[in-house]
Formats: structure tokens, sequence, C-alpha cells
């Protein structure tokens, strides 16, 4: 996987009004589901299971209540597409590469390492203490 594969749900969430009620109207068990799938055929619903091997339950996410507002549609969900990858201090891959030169780490994730991206001055956190 790529960061190019990853939905931004996080503004979708707000959207969402149905978490409460499947199609055939009964309340989820939201403490006792098992099995929660998404399929790409149906981007709006989602199968729940409170037993491995009982029947699913379906959830549509856009189920509309009576004034409710925009819902969102999920063949336009947004893509997380041309933000920076997220990366690690310079600090961080010195020592993992470090470790992989004194065979700590095995060598065969070397290039894995040494491929890491830095992360920007302002994403860090401040490392002093008080």
């Amino acid at each position: 996987m790529t960061s190019e594969d990853f939905i931004d749900f996080k503004s979708m969430a707000g959207k969402v009004k149905n978490l409460a009620v499947d199609d055939d109207g009964e309340k989820i068990p939201w403490s006792k589901v098992r099995h929660v799938r998404a399929c790409a055929q149906d981007p709006e619903a989602l199968e729940i299971k409170t037993i491995y091997e009982g029947s699913t339950q379906r959830l549509n996410l856009n189920r509309r209540k009576r004034a409710s507002g925009d819902i969102p549609d999920g063949r336009h969900m947004k893509l997380i597409v041309g933000q920076a990858k997220p990366g690690i201090s310079e600090t961080k891959k010195k020592d993992l590469i470090s470790l992989c030169d004194s065979g700590q780490i095995p060598a065969m994730y070397k290039p894995f390492y040494t491929s890491l991206p830095l992360a920007c001055a302002e994403d860090q956190p401040d490392d002093e203490e008080d």
C-alpha cells in the first residue's frame, strides 16, 4: 500500500448520521460487533456481524432521516492525494541506520530505513523537557 491508497474519512465522519439502526430497523449493538466489512461495490454500506458464523446486518450510511442535511456520497470520497508523506526526524533515521550497520536490525531492512522521508521541522514535536 502507498499513501495514495488512503481515503480521508475524517472529512466525511461529521456528515454520516446513521450509525445506530440497520436497514431492517434493528438497533446495532456496537459493543458486541465482531466483524465489519466494507465492499468496493457498495461504498455507502457496511456489513456487520455480531457472531462470526451468523448472518450480517447491513448498515446504510446514507440512510436519510427527516430534515437531514447533506449526506456524503461514497462514490465521491476525497482521496488523500498530494499530501506530503509522513516522515521521521533526522535523529531517528540516523539511529535506525546505525542499528542496521551494527547488525541489531537485519541488513535486509536497511534499504527501507534509508528510503524513509524526513519530516519537516514544523511537524516535529518539541523534544525539550522541563
